[in-house]
């Protein structure tokens, strides 16, 4: 289902949020574009190792999930910035499945 480099990415995303929550903070409306748009990017690289033949339903809600995180990840870029607090719950949710699943 998921490719062993998911949690390099997992890992990666959770520090971006973390960037991107300290954008939000401080008000930097550049970083906090920056920051989104990296996050998303990462959870982009997240679908892509999805193996639907594998696992067709676990696959599918993922990805919908994936999904759903990407446009609030937009919200958040455009100024939506209550929007984190839920991605940052949610993915680390998935990332915390994820190695559970992995050891």
């Amino acid at each position: 289902m998921l490719e062993p480099h998911a949690e390099y990415a997992y890992a990666t995303l959770q520090r971006t949020l973390g960037k991107l929550q300290q954008a939000v903070s401080s008000n930097d409306i550049s970083a906090r574009g920056q920051q989104a748009g990296r996050a998303m990017s990462l959870i982009g690289t997240l679908r892509a190792t999805l193996d639907h033949a594998e696992a067709p339903d676990v696959c599918g809600r993922l990805d919908a999930l994936y999904t759903y995180c990407n446009r609030r990840l937009l919200s958040v870029s455009l100024g939506e910035t209550q929007a984190l607090a839920e991605v940052v719950a949610l993915t680390d949710t998935l990332h915390t499945v994820y190695r559970s699943r992995s050891s």
